[in-house]
């Protein structure tokens, strides 16, 4: 069961996403989803099993600024919502080193829809938009089997900096 604050965030962030016309309607439970989980925890011994439909999971993450990437994902199917806050001081980053995210498509459409987290390499996709490693601002990406994206290798050649952010993700709990 989710902690008090842990639900708060979430509901938080999800009325966000809807304030912007994402509704995801994951956190409004069916009286049938609920009524399978009772059923599905008694037949296992479990007599209240039921829990919010929706988890968070924190993750430190960090990729050096020589040469670290994240080929490019749609993010696993656990995944609902993973939201990146960079880690860096104003000013100690030089953009010129790279470490956007890059919003990708894959040049062969055969490739577009991608719900079990399979991964392409820089070659097969093309970028839409890039979206700067800047402090005091966040990305959101909603996860979808179309939400391709990635991070290409930063050239930042002899550093020991690191690209480091926090990522909160919403995500199914029992998936």
């Amino acid at each position: 069961m989710s902690k008090p604050s842990s639900l708060a965030f979430i509901r938080s962030a999800l009325g966000l996403l809807r304030s912007h016309h994402i509704d995801l309607g994951v956190d409004r439970p069916t009286l049938a989803s609920r009524a399978w989980l009772q059923y599905r925890g008694v037949r296992h011994g479990h007599p209240w099993p039921w829990r919010a439909p929706v988890a968070t999971e924190l993750v430190f993450a960090r990729l050096p600024a020589d040469g670290g990437s994240l080929l490019p994902h749609t993010d696993g199917p656990r995944k609902i919502v993973n939201l990146a806050l960079p880690m860096c001081a104003p000013g100690a980053r030089d953009a010129a080193a790279g470490g956007g995210t890059e919003i990708v498509r894959p040049k062969d459409v055969r490739n577009l829809f991608n719900r079990t987290n399979t991964h392409l390499d820089f070659g097969e996709v093309e970028t839409l938009e890039t979206v700067p490693f800047r402090p005091n601002q966040a990305l959101i990406v909603v996860r979808t089997d179309v939400s391709w994206h990635c991070i290409r290798p930063m050239q930042a050649a002899g550093s020991t900096a690191m690209r480091r952010t926090i990522n909160i993700s919403l995500v199914h709990p029992g998936f």
